[in-house]
This record gives structure tokens, C-alpha cells and sequence, in this order.
């Protein structure tokens, strides 16, 4: 990245040193809103953790008397509708080792299958609307988008990641060759 700079400024001449000092304040600016939004989110996330909320939650799930299944894709939502209110590293911290304990331990599901199908719904979960953190990462970068746009933009790969989540979910093998060809 240094490099590229210091042959953008000195070589090619396409980067102005007025340029230069744009470019570091935009991403000052850049930097800052998503390291706001982190902490707000990692504050939310003490608060729940206090609160105890992702414990009860689990040990609730876990005593419903409902096939694993359908208790797998009722914490699928539950985890997309985190996503849109949360950020991945609260989530990951915070929900994934109860989670994991119910989901691989309990009811014996494999632990790189369900890791993959946790990580998908969340990254669905970040581009989901009203609060999804990624989608006001992409509007701060470009000012002109409206937040509508940034949404419309974004659905159909959204939609695909959700139909990545169906496979994996109903296609186990499709998850679990290459880990198993490696291991």
C-alpha cells in the first residue's frame, strides 16, 4: 500500500500532495464513523452480556420440545436479526460459544458445518436493513448514495447469501469436503 502510494505520488504523478491530503482525511473520517459504530455496538453488546439475555435465550432454545432443526433455523433468525443490530465481533464473543455448546455439544451437529452456517447468517445479517453496520459503511464511502440505493445495491447479493445458507444447511457435504480432504 506504501508502495503503490509512493509510485502514485512520485512516478505517475496522479496523486496530487493537496490529493494526498484529502485521501488521508477522507479515511480519517471514514475510519472514525465505523470505529463509532464498533464501539456503540461492543457497549450494547456488555449491556446484553450483563443482562445475561444470550443465556437465557439459549437455555430456552434448548429445552423447547422441537426438532433440532427447527430449533437450528429459529437461532438462524435470531442471529440474522442480531447482525442487523450488532456487530459480527459482539456476536461472535458474546453468543457464539453458548451457541456452540447447544448446537455441536447437545444435539452432536459437526462444528465446522455449523461455524459456516453461524458466519453466513451473520454476514446476511450485516447487510439487512434498518441497522445493518455494512450498509453505512458503504454509504460513508460513497456521499452521494441515498440509503435506499445502498439497499437496492446491495439485495441481490444478500439473496444469494441466503441461498448459500439453504445449501449448506440441506447440502452438508458441500461445507464439509474440503476441511475433511485437508484433515
Amino acid at each position: 500500500m506504501v508502495y503503490g502510494l509512493f509510485v502514485s505520488i512520485l512516478f505517475y504523478r496522479t496523486i496530487s500532495f493537496k490529493g494526498l491530503y484529502e485521501i488521508v482525511l477522507d479515511s480519517a473520517r471514514l475510519t472514525c464513523m465505523i470505529l463509532f459504530i464498533v464501539v456503540g455496538a461492543l457497549l450494547f453488546g456488555q449491556v446484553i452480556t450483563m443482562m445475561e439475555i444470550p443465556q437465557k435465550i439459549c437455555n430456552f432454545m434448548a429445552n423447547l420440545p422441537l426438532s433440532h432443526m427447527t430449533i437450528l433455523w429459529m437461532t438462524l433468525v435470531f442471529i440474522l436479526i442480531l447482525g442487523a443490530l450488532m456487530d459480527e465481533f459482539s456476536i461472535l464473543l458474546i453468543i457464539y460459544p453458548v451457541l456452540y455448546y447447544i448446537f455441536v455439544k447437545t444435539f452432536h451437529f459437526d462444528s465446522i458445518w455449523f461455524a459456516l452456517v453461524f458466519v453466513f447468517t451473520l454476514e446476511v445479517g450485516l447487510v439487512a436493513p434498518p441497522v445493518g453496520i455494512n450498509l453505512f459503511v458503504v454509504q460513508g464511502i460513497d456521499r452521494t448514495a441515498r440509503f435506499e440505493e445502498v439497499v437496492r445495491g446491495v439485495l441481490p447479493f444478500a439473496l444469494l447469501m441466503v441461498a448459500a445458507i439453504f445449501l449448506v444447511v440441506y447440502i452438508k457435504p458441500l461445507s464439509l469436503w474440503l476441511p475433511r480432504l485437508v484433515g
